[in-house]
């Protein structure tokens, strides 16, 4: 506020009304964010079900919320440790053994992912196309809508 006080006092315009809010916007705006960042972080910290049921997305939501707010590495890396799973903590003991733990949040998550991923394949991959997510889809059963490529690109060959 100090610089549309001087502005005041030496006679010159302070601008537009909407110049005026959209710095206003820009300065406690994003405080708000950071506040409903650490709220939203904060319901993560305990959200043990979310990370067993779908770590990948969990850690996708850990690490946008973890960009937005302040905290130290330590703080996250304590708050992970707390949620995940027994298999992961027994994989990563060793890390903490021989004192190879990484030292970011973000490099330990990373190693958590890679773990994770080594542990469940299966969990860590999702099928987008393909006969296999037609039938996932459809409870398992074969989607009558889903259109076979091949057969269609084996029928087209045969005509030429």
């Amino acid at each position: 506020m100090k610089s549309y006080y001087d502005k005041v006092q030496a006679g010159q315009s302070v601008g537009s009304w909407d110049n005026f809010a959209q710095e206003l916007k820009n300065i406690y705006g994003q405080r708000d964010n950071k506040e409903r960042a650490k709220k939203e972080l904060t319901a993560l910290w305990v959200n043990k079900n979310l990370a067993k049921k779908n770590f990948v997305k969990y850690t996708e939501q850990y690490r946008t919320l973890a960009r937005i707010v302040n905290y130290s590495d330590k703080v996250h890396i304590n708050k992970m440790k707390e949620v995940i799973h027994d298999e992961l903590q027994n994989v990563l003991v060793i890390y903490e053994i021989t004192n190879q733990s990484p030292k970011t949040w973000d490099d330990y998550l990373k190693l958590l992912m890679q773990a994770y991923k080594a542990l469940y394949l299966d969990k860590a991959q999702s099928t987008i196309f393909g006969p296999k997510a037609n039938e996932e889809k459809s409870g398992g059963k074969k989607n009558p809508d889903a259109m076979e490529i091949d057969e269609i690109q084996k029928k087209e060959r045969k005509n030429l």
